[in-house]
């Protein structure tokens, strides 16, 4: 098996455009690589060696990659994405990329005692990741990067994690990885949790003595030694807490691997006692993390037919469009995460987008996936695209101060039938599998282009996966869109009801290992509300409920049976919230506020707390799964790990507190060289911050306008009628005018008739024939 070589400036996924190759190994190629649709952000892309697996393999691998890319520790490095190159059945994985020395390289210069302290860190990660059902297969000083010097090693990152099975045999690897593998591998048997820890025995020799402990260029004499030979520890003895660090390195490279110690912890235990001091310091920072990497469960049914779906759309090549309904933590991202990687696996080139509350641009999502797909071409399929690009920029408008007629209908059509059909370009040319999320919170200029693109699929083997909550839609465009696509032989709806019983209580096992007792509390609080279940689970941690032991978690029954049943979600998620630090309680109120992913430099801008506390509040906040890192437009930034956690806060905030936290986010923004007009509008008429709300709400409304989104125009044209005092008679009735033009364009024509005799009566006793003209002509248009 050999991995398949890429050229420099291929695209890989149509995303990642490769630089150069940074090394080659067992695992297969490693390159640098740059995510197209992320601010060119570095990342590591690894093609995994070829093969071609079989269905049960491939289901294995789906499953694998799940769960890997859901596990979440500070010391892990992040895998980011995964499918398959094009062409061929070549996985590939893009990690994040991380610069520094590999431990071996990094530690020449470090007493025992510090060694102890790296292998110690190791070994919690190693702990966490054995827990989820993890295997690492492959440590190695090469696979632990360090940043800086020994201060940053409780920041150490561990790469490659569960990955090796993919690879090489481990008799067919290198002889530098062979060093590290276990007897029992080499005999056949499968890896575990005690595999690796031999590995750490040979890493921790290693690091001592800076040589390993079998040696041989021969790959069968090397494997002869490890499966017969004793290591050599007089020279360890004889090292500053020597004795012990040998005893402890003697246990874990035991041949037998029921003689090796119990866990990882328990590796560290013994590693704190040959120290002299506690190494499991930071152990607790994880805890809830565990709830992250639960099993997909209770949705098979969807799935299924979602995958039946996106085949029929590729056999027949006719697109369609699945609009997936249900309650807020239902499991629309989840059914939707796993669909993905099913797809992407299967060679499917999926597109990501979504809509956020209070989007201050109209056609949202549609920006966001016409800016990631710059590079696509017709054909994109392995390099950039060559015709020229297109941009949302560049699209014919209205003039700025041009009325928009009621017989202009026909240009908003048009602008939005240019939209759609540059969203649908891009699409061309291979299988495409769309996903757009939270269509509850579009305008109704977004769903205008949804109900278009609803159309213009079914010339292409597109699936439109389509995300809401149904009872935040209100009686908008679209419930109509939905309800004319289904007559309409163009989509269907798939309802997501709560999970069974029998599903709540599977869930629950495959978090924390039982289900007696507490799965049948959790199902009776949580009405078998996906998300519900894990915040409720998290909530008994925080009550010391559910602790977690060197045997696994055990639950409190007597505690529980005590428990008042919470009322919602909400009750659930303020306690939780209570239990948080005052640093993370502060973090957490900006970024409700800000209500989006904010980037770490702006939260040292408006959070007041000193640096080191903000890094603290978020080291809490992740480490308590409230918040997550994620990188946007090359940025890393950090958001709400769900989108009712910001609501319940925003809820608890006091008006007048909001309003002061919108003019200094306004403020921030103002001082940002490429500030979004209509971002900041949002933040200071939230804020109520007077003539400079004024004014940039008059900017926002013109940009709305102009792009034919009167539905957002209209938000900002009445804020600035409702705050008019210090405005002209002239300004407020030109404002009118616009807004008048608007209100024509959504089909309230009433309103716009109300609004300007209001202004004419206002114009006529105040004696101004020439606005009074004005008002009088743009009423005969309405």
């Amino acid at each position: 098996m050999s991995a398949q070589a890429l050229k420099a400036a291929s695209i890989v996924g149509d995303r990642y455009r490769v630089e150069r190759i940074l090394g080659q190994g067992g695992l297969g190629m490693v390159y640098l690589a740059r995510d197209l649709t992320n601010g060119d952000m570095p990342v590591a892309l690894k093609v995994l060696a070829s093969r071609k697996p079989a269905e049960a393999e491939l289901s294995t691998l789906r499953q694998e990659f799940s769960l890997l890319s859901r596990l979440r520790h500070p010391n892990l490095i992040r895998i980011l994405d995964f499918g398959l190159i094009d062409g061929s059945h070549n996985p590939y994985l893009v990690e994040e990329y991380v610069e520094g020395q590999d431990l071996f390289d990094a530690s020449g210069q470090w007493s025992p005692e510090q060694v102890a302290h790296a292998v110690a860190v190791l070994c919690r990660v190693l702990h966490h990741v054995h827990s989820r059902g993890v295997v690492h297969r492959d440590i190695k000083p090469a696979n632990i990067l360090l940043s800086g010097g020994f201060e940053q090693i409780e920041k150490l990152k561990v790469l490659d994690f569960g990955l090796a099975q993919w690879a090489q045999g481990p008799k067919d690897c290198g002889v530098g990885t062979l060093a590290y593998t276990a007897p029992e591998i080499l005999l056949g048997q499968p890896a575990s949790s005690k595999s690796d820890l031999y590995s750490v025995g040979v890493l921790l020799y290693q690091l001592l003595s800076r040589t390993l402990p079998f040696e041989d260029e021969d790959a069968g004499f090397l494997i002869q030694k490890q499966l017969q030979g004793r290591a050599d520890l007089r020279q360890i003895e004889q090292l500053e807490h020597g004795p012990a660090l040998a005893q402890t390195i003697r246990s874990l490279l035991d041949k037998d691997p029921q003689n090796r110690p119990s866990s990882a912890e328990d590796v560290v235990r013994l590693l704190s006692v040959a120290a002299g001091h506690d190494l499991f310091r930071g152990r607790s920072e994880s805890v809830e993390a565990y709830f992250t990497a639960g099993r997909f469960v209770g949705r098979e049914k969807e799935l299924a037919l979602l995958k039946e779906r996106a085949g029929r759309a590729r056999d027949t090549g006719r697109g369609w469009s699945i609009f997936i309904t249900g309650e807020s933590g239902a499991g629309k991202s989840r059914l939707m995460e796993e669909f993905r990687i099913n797809s992407v696996l299967e060679g499917w080139r999926v597109l990501e987008a979504g809509c956020q509350r209070n989007d201050n641009r109209p056609y949202g999502p549609f920006r966001e996936l016409l800016a990631r797909t710059e590079h696509f071409g017709p054909d994109s399929t392995s390099s950039p695209a060559k015709d020229p690009v297109f941009r949302f920029e560049d699209m014919p408008r209205v003039a700025e101060g041009t009325a928009l007629e009621v017989a202009d209908t026909a240009a908003a059509g048009r602008f939005r039938d240019l939209v759609t059909r540059e969203t649908v370009r891009r699409l061309e040319g291979k299988p495409t599998i769309l996903m757009l999320h939270d269509f509850h919170w579009a305008d109704e200029a977004t769903v205008a282009v949804l109900d278009y693109l609803t159309s213009d699929i079914q010339s292409h083997p597109v699936l439109l996966c389509v995300s809401l909550r149904p009872g935040e839609v209100g009686l908008g465009p679209l419930p109509k869109l939905i309800e004319q696509s289904v007559r309409h032989l163009r989509g269907e709806r798939l309802s997501l009801e709560p999970l069974s019983e029998v599903f709540v209580e599977e869930l629950v096992q495959s978090v924390v290992g039982e289900s007696r007792d507490v799965g049948d509390w959790i199902y009776k609080s949580s009405g078998g509300n996906p998300f519900f279940v894990e915040e409720l689970l998290k909530d008994l941690v925080d009550r010391g409920l559910l602790q977690r032991g060197p045997a696994g978690w055990k639950l409190e029954r007597d505690r529980l049976e005590s428990l008042e049943v919470p009322a919602s979600i909400t009750v659930v998620l303020r306690h939780r919230m209570s239990c948080l630090s005052e640093g993370a309680k502060e973090l957490a109120n900006w970024l409700a506020v800000f209500n989006r992913p904010v980037p770490e430099q702006l939260l040292h801008v408006l959070v007041p707390v000193d640096r080191e506390s903000l890094e603290k509040a978020l080291e809490e906040s992740m480490s308590r799964q409230i918040i997550r890192k994620v990188t946007v437009r090359g940025q890393e930034c950090y958001e709400f790990r769900h989108a009712l956690i910001s609501e319940v806060i925003r809820e608890d905030l006091p008006s007048q507190q909001q309003r002061g936290m919108h003019r200094r986010i306004g403020e921030a923004l103002e001082r940002q060289i490429q500030s979004n007009p209509q971002d900041l509008a949002f933040h200071f008429t939230e804020g109520r911050a007077g003539e400079k709300a004024i004014r940039y709400a008059l900017e926002a409304a013109v940009l709305c306008k102009a792009e034919f989104a009167s539905e957002a125009a209209l938000k900002y044209f009445e804020y600035v009628l409702t705050h008019k005092n210090k405005l002209t008679r002239e300004q407020i009735c030109e404002i009118s005018m616009e807004a008048a033009d608007c209100y024509c364009a959504v089909g309230v024509a009433r309103k716009a008739v109300s609004l300007l005799e209001r202004q004419l009566r206002l114009s006529e006793e105040v004696v101004e024939p020439v606005l009074c003209a004005h008002l009088l002509m743009q009423l005969s248009h309405s």
